[in-house]
């Protein structure tokens, strides 16, 4: 079951990653857009990294 969370893990990171390129790429980007999906990515990287290492995150 761990590798489908994984799995979608990923698939949302390159989602974030298209949406980021997607932003950047308008006339005038939204720097905040830019920030919170920057944020997310981090947060899925972490949960990755958690998730794969076998540790617990910690939720704030």
């Amino acid at each position: 079951m761990r590798h489908v969370h994984i799995y979608r893990l990923r698939n949302a990171q390159r989602e974030v990653d298209r949406q980021i390129r997607d932003e950047l790429r308008r006339p005038e980007p939204d720097g905040l857009r830019i920030s919170a999906l920057k944020r997310r990515k981090l947060a899925l990287k972490d949960e990755l990294f958690h998730l794969e290492s076998g540790l617990v995150p910690v939720r704030i």
